[in-house]
């Protein structure tokens, strides 16, 4: 391998916590055992020391999440279904020949409110 070339990571996952106190997080810090499995794979992942979300629900926080396009442009609100042409990092990826998936657990990124419709997999419990 060259030094220019790039290495393409096999797998990338993406583990989004809506409303988790980083604080209680054994990789930030916490004294007590409560996160072993997140811990460790902050040990061998990304992780950031400080993230700000561009929506102050869930909804709109996720559109901007998965879009890199912030709130106030996109206008997206808690109630409204994203259906329209940004491309999201799933979109990106499946570009880049990866196969997507997306497993939620919240109501509020269902798949029929337009997330579902960008991987090749999303369950999400059926809402």
């Amino acid at each position: 391998m060259s030094s220019g070339e790039r290495i393409r990571p096999r797998f990338i996952v993406l583990i989004v916590v809506d409303c988790l106190r980083a604080d209680h997080l054994g990789c930030y810090g916490y004294a007590r055992d409560t996160s072993p499995r997140m811990d460790s794979l902050a040990l061998d992942g990304v992780w950031f020391e400080c993230c700000y979300p561009q929506g102050v629900y869930t909804f709109p926080a996720h559109v901007s999440l998965l879009t890199s396009v912030h709130h106030v442009a996109h206008r997206l609100e808690n109630g409204d279904v994203f259906r329209y042409g940004i491309k999201t990092i799933a979109d990106y990826l499946r570009e880049a020949d990866y196969e997507t998936a997306a497993f939620v657990s919240n109501g509020m990124i269902a798949g029929d409110l337009g997330f579902g419709e960008r991987f090749d997999v999303y369950d999400d419990g059926s809402f």
